[in-house]
């Protein structure tokens, strides 16, 4: 992630937690007017407990965040407001003694998904600040210019104003202790007869005092900062390279780019297979002509499994979810590029090695990431359609979820991928496994073995030891399921 994805998901959910009015009511209480309590009185409680867990995460988010763009050293005058919210902010964190439980949200808290909307856009929060503290933030410290310091400033002092005003709006929920221990609601900087602000003392006319300072300062280059973070994200590249390898190494460091910017639904994986099959045969050519033979074999094995792998994705595998349109286009214009290079040399043959690695990782990881969040399904069969063409119902295949050792030996062969592009060697027993589901899948119609034959299973290792799970001759035996 990046500091701008975690700040894009922390202001998301806070403009949720903006949007509810009436806090009791959605914590199961009596709301006003006429609304009535649809909850215990035991569980409201319990819920603005874990609320305040939650809250007391952001608030130390929003501080260290403050601190992580304030400039190292001594107290500048100019940096005089961030200083003193900063002030304000340490003054007013919750401590961890008088919240709720004696603590903040632990990790089954965060982790767990809450039955109550309200409660469950506070876990979102929390999680997301969660981490920047982890990662982000600390990522960020040593290289940050003064144009993105002020990003952070404005940010941090935007969300500390949020974190106040929706503080006074759950007053009235169960046993909720507002921050720094507050007995009346946040002071405004109220304006003299000569229309200057009075000097902010309180903490929400000081952040609004430093969002208004920290605007002032801000360039457009300096929300470059959105992109560092503990991983920063892949950029694209122009290609403008003579050279033909030189041209297809660019095209397909941004397939790996696109493949990692947005999920590729099951037909353009099934693309990507073939055209990185294809890929990995011209690279195995080039690599022969420059005397690479270890290259050369990495590259013929490379081919072997993403062969075997297509024939599963094309005849078992589909799924309308996601995109990949961009990723198919830039592999296939570095197709078109291998095709018609010819004495290479060491060095690029090298750097296409490399590039390669990172397709197949980001290849890896989406596969995993399809069969884990279930946007890959099974196909189980045919049926007729519910709609007709000319009176005629067409036929169409049937899906459903990928279960059992269908989706164990999916799950293998998306992390000996991701392996492999971190530079450890791919297991052959996973591409033999491949190999004999692609024989038994092309011996018949739609890849589908014929009726009454043997299911016979696949070996597929896991990592390190052997186990009989894997990809099954025939995937799925139901009729029923999910038509795509």
């Amino acid at each position: 992630m990046t500091y701008g994805e975690v700040n894009a998901d922390l202001r998301a959910a806070i403009v949720d937690l903006l949007s509810y009015r009436r806090i009791t009511f959605y914590l199961g209480r009596a709301g006003n007017g006429r609304a009535p309590a649809w909850g215990t009185p035991e569980q409201a409680r319990a819920s603005a407990d874990l609320i305040q867990r939650y809250r007391a995460i952001v608030w130390t988010y929003a501080g260290r965040l403050l601190q992580t763009a304030l400039p190292p050293g001594g107290i500048a005058p100019a940096w005089n407001l961030p200083w003193r919210l900063d002030e304000r902010i340490t003054e007013m964190a919750p401590e961890a003694e008088r919240l709720p439980a004696g603590r903040a949200a632990n990790t089954n808290e965060l982790g767990t998904r809450q039955e109550i909307g309200l409660v469950e856009v506070w876990r979102r929060t929390a999680a997301a600040a969660v981490a920047g503290l982890d990662r982000e933030l600390g990522a960020l410290g040593g290289d940050l210019d003064r144009g993105q310091r002020f990003v952070l400033v404005k940010d941090a002092a935007e969300l500390v104003y949020a974190l106040i005003r929706l503080d006074d709006r759950y007053r009235h929920a169960p046993n909720w202790r507002l921050l720094g221990d507050r007995n009346r609601h946040t002071e405004l900087a109220r304006k003299r007869r000569s229309d200057h602000l009075r000097q902010p003392i309180g903490i929400v006319s000081t952040a609004l005092e430093t969002v208004r300072w920290a605007e002032e300062q801000i360039t457009a280059d300096a929300y470059a900062v959105d992109q560092a973070g503990w991983r920063s994200r892949p950029r694209l590249v122009v290609p403008t390279a003579v050279d033909h390898v030189d041209r297809a190494i660019d095209y397909l460091h941004n397939a790996a780019v696109h493949l990692q910017r947005e999920f590729p639904r099951a037909l353009a994986l099934r693309a990507l297979s073939r055209l990185n099959r294809l890929v990995a045969l011209q690279a195995s050519r080039l690599a022969a002509s420059a005397c690479l033979g270890e290259c050369e074999q990495w590259f013929d094995a490379r081919a072997k499994t993403y062969a075997d792998l297509n024939v599963v994705l094309r005849t078992s595998v589909g799924g309308n979810l996601g995109r990949g349109d961009r990723a198919v286009a830039d592999a296939t214009v570095a197709l078109d590029l291998l095709s018609d290079a010819n004495q290479p040399g060491r060095d690029r043959v090298l750097r296409l090695s490399a590039v390669l690695n990172d397709v197949d990782n980001a290849f890896g990881a989406r596969l995993q990431e399809g069969v884990e969040d279930e946007r890959y399904f099974q196909r189980t069969g045919r049926h007729l359609a519910m709609s007709t063409a000319i009176g005629v119902h067409r036929s169409a295949d049937t899906y459903e979820r990928l279960v059992g050792p269908a989706r164990d030996g999916l799950l293998i062969v998306a992390t000996d991928l991701q392996a492999a592009g971190e530079g450890v060697s791919r297991a052959p027993d996973s591409r033999r496994a491949l190999t004999t589901l692609s024989a038994s899948v092309a011996d018949s119609p739609r890849g589908r073995p014929p009726k009454g034959a043997p299911q016979t299973p696949i070996v597929v290792p896991s990592r390190g030891s052997p186990v009989s799970t894997g990809l099954p001759a025939k995937l799925g035996s139901s009729n029923s399921g999910i038509a795509i």
